[in-house]
């Protein structure tokens, strides 16, 4: 399937992969607030993000049952 040298090269390569980045605080200072949720959705109880696709996120709330993204938040969907 593969010519042999590149398993010892991404074994190699595999823990760079996982190294955590660091982010300067000055940019996140640019940050501001805005609401992405859903308009009816009341009282957040819960958020859950998947861990393999970082646009999917579950938010649990008060009075409107679960809500799903598949975009980041920029669409949800009652999935309750």
């Amino acid at each position: 399937m593969y010519p042999r040298f590149i398993l010892p090269i991404i074994i190699t390569l595999l823990p760079f992969a996982a190294v955590a980045q660091t982010v300067d605080q000055s940019h996140l200072e640019l940050l501001q607030w805005r609401s992405i949720g859903p308009a009816r959705g009341g009282r957040v109880l819960g958020v859950a993000g998947d861990p393999v696709n970082k646009l999917v996120f579950y938010q649990g709330t008060a009075g409107g049952g679960v809500w799903k993204t598949d975009d980041g938040g920029l669409n949800w969907h009652n999935v309750s």
